[in-house]
């Protein structure tokens, strides 16, 4: 919605019809965490070096 009219990032939190604001900013942690976790698991499968290469196919 942002993408198409700019002028509603400046729009506070607050704001009576803003809710998307909040619903974005919740959203936004759990989008993170998405995209961190399977990074940060073969990271820590290398570190303790019981990570395996297994190709299916």
């Amino acid at each position: 919605m942002v993408d198409i009219i700019p002028s509603l990032a400046k729009v506070p939190e607050w704001f009576p019809g803003a809710g998307f604001k909040r619903l974005a900013r919740e959203w936004k942690q759990t989008v993170e965490e998405m995209v961190s976790a399977p990074h940060q698991f073969v990271k820590d499968q290398m570190v303790t070096n019981t990570h395996s290469f297994a190709i299916t196919g």
